[in-house]
């Protein structure tokens, strides 16, 4: 019997054995076996899989890094209002990361804009935010946010390629 057909048996006996049925007041232990926890993380290590190719977590904290970056130092700048810092520290910033980066990833860096711009809002307006208009405060920073993530990302990107093509000899 091969490696593969074993493999398959047992993931037809544990199928076979697991007991779906629950009673509304009933004093069963909650504890489950160790098939039924193996099982489970071997469903979370494909759904992973699955969607670990559509974002980086780390690449994600990168750009959120760069971003908070951006603002604290655009935010050095004197008269400039918090909206319009945010926006355009989060644009510098992860314009550094695509010119950086050596995939492109606009997925990271607009969801990045995102969160980065959001919190930026809410930390700015803050008793606004907390008492006010916060659905339209948080409208402004997602959208302005991910715009400037993925702006910044495309034109770091292209600034990237720019520096690092050959130059051909006209003829």
């Amino acid at each position: 019997m091969s490696e593969r057909e074993k493999q398959l048996e047992r993931e037809l006996d544990t199928e076979s054995e697991l007991d779906f049925s629950t009673e509304i007041g009933s004093t069963q232990s909650e504890q489950k076996p160790e098939r039924d926890r193996s099982a489970t993380k071997a469903d979370k290590g494909r759904i992973r899989s699955r969607l670990g190719s559509l974002a980086d977590g780390k690449a994600i904290g990168v750009a959120s890094l760069l971003s908070i970056l951006g603002i604290f130092l655009v935010g050095l700048i004197p008269l400039v209002p918090a909206v319009v810092t945010s926006v355009l520290g989060i644009f510098f910033g992860v314009f550094l990361y695509g010119a950086v980066a050596s995939e492109s990833r606009y997925v990271e860096s607009g969801l990045a804009g995102v969160l980065v711009g959001a919190g930026s809002v809410l930390w700015s307006y803050f008793p606004l935010s907390m008492f006010g208009a916060s659905t339209t405060l948080l409208g402004i920073g997602v959208l302005g946010g991910l715009i400037a993530g993925i702006a910044g990302q495309y034109f770091g990107r292209d600034l990237r390629d720019g520096l690092t093509k050959d130059i051909e000899p006209k003829r």
